[in-house]
């Protein structure tokens, strides 16, 4: 009957967390009437903290005198920080030395005050907070463009008159470009209009016309792992060459130098926990619009470039998504050839000139996803007081 008991104690007792103290292990009592619970992480916490205690104080080179000497690599944390920590936390007797270039320190002091700078280590040099940012950046470009041109013969060489002939050519560039060796057929349309008379003589009018519509969709899936503190940066684009020009006396030197051109964004986690990070964010998108006029001294034309720039700072939490929008560039380029005085006639001017529109839209987002890869370490619970 008294094993029978125990049996049905220990069922009952099966569901409780315990805590270890010291070699043992014991359940966790109430304390001020609530009970105290703790997580897996957070047992998991104590005995990794407990397992880091139990090393640091095993190798200690006695002295004598109550001092022991201990040597201790640091992993993670500034060596100039550590030795700041050390300090404050020894005993009157304790010394420390540094070796910066093994990132090593060595420890002299009592066994009370190594425990004391061993529960310092284990809460300070520990890896740095990470986060995974998951970035998906979507451009959409709608682009349209339409051009036309002509092509005027008038011939009167069998006719007196004063004007014999006349020419006029003004094609779209669409069909210029299909004229190239290799280049595949103009794709637009044509019209040829033939009059004649009398007087007039052999009239031919070909008229060319050609538009085209374009979508563009431009998707870059880059993830990449950065730590609290520390800036990511992704940028998706070319290098622009410019020129640089310098005075020596009556010496000029040239030189060439790159600036980045197109779609740049900096992630800076300024705070990392186990919910989610605080994050500064920093979105770019630039461009070439022009160039400038040549200069006076060595006559260099370098690239203007136009930017949109977008900048904030937010609190993502961890597996959340966060999108940045509203980055929109609108373009619309007219170019207008004609001949003289017959261009300028209303209506008629359509048909001695070549024109050609081009017109662009894009709308930029950012699609951000933050993932907590290394977190903050929690609080380790103090042992319940009985």
């Amino acid at each position: 009957m008294r094993w029978l008991v125990v049996f049905v104690v220990f069922c009952s007792c099966a569901t409780e967390r315990f805590v270890k103290q010291g070699n043992r292990w014991v359940p966790l009592s109430r304390t001020r009437g609530q009970a105290v619970t703790v997580r897996v992480e957070e047992a998991k916490e104590i005995a990794r903290v407990s397992d880091f205690r139990r090393r640091f104080m095993a190798d200690l080179k006695p002295l004598g005198g109550g001092l022991f000497q201990k040597y201790y690599r640091i992993q993670h944390a500034d060596v100039r920080s550590i030795q700041t920590i050390i300090n404050n936390n020894r005993s009157r007797k304790g010394r420390c030395v540094i070796y910066s270039t093994t990132n090593t320190v060595v420890i002299t002091d009592t066994k009370d005050g190594l425990e004391r700078i061993a529960e310092a280590l284990e809460r300070l040099d520990v890896p740095p907070p990470q986060v995974r940012i998951k970035v998906r950046v979507v451009e959409l470009t709608t682009s349209g463009l339409f051009e036309y041109g002509f092509s005027y013969t008038q011939d009167r060489s069998k006719r007196t008159s004063l004007l014999r002939r006349m020419e006029g050519v003004l094609h779209p560039k669409s069909y210029l470009d299909s004229l190239k060796p290799g280049a595949t057929e103009f794709q637009g349309a044509t019209f040829v209009l033939k009059a004649g008379g009398k007087h007039a003589g052999d009239i031919d009018i070909l008229v060319r016309a050609f538009r085209e519509l374009g979508d563009v969709k431009i998707h870059a899936c880059p993830d990449i792992l950065v730590a609290q503190g520390k800036m990511a940066q992704i940028h998706s684009g070319q290098e622009v060459p410019y020129t640089t020009v310098s005075v020596s006396g009556t010496t000029v030197n040239y030189g060439v130098q790159f600036k980045p051109v197109g779609v740049t964004l900096e992630v800076t986690p300024e705070l990392v926990d186990y919910d989610g990070a605080r994050l500064r964010i920093k979105a770019e998108i630039s461009s070439i619009t022009g160039w400038t006029a040549p200069s006076q001294v060595g006559g260099v034309s370098n690239p203007t470039i136009s930017k949109r720039t977008a900048q904030t700072t937010v609190y993502a939490r961890d597996g959340r998504v966060l999108v940045i929008g509203g980055l929109i560039q609108e373009r619309l380029v007219l170019s207008r050839r004609y001949i003289p005085l017959l261009g300028d006639i209303p209506l008629l001017g359509y048909l001695f000139s070549q024109n050609r529109y081009e017109s662009e839209r894009s709308i930029l987002n950012f699609i951000l996803q933050v993932e907590i890869v290394t977190p903050l370490k929690r609080e380790v619970p103090r042992k319940p007081k009985r």
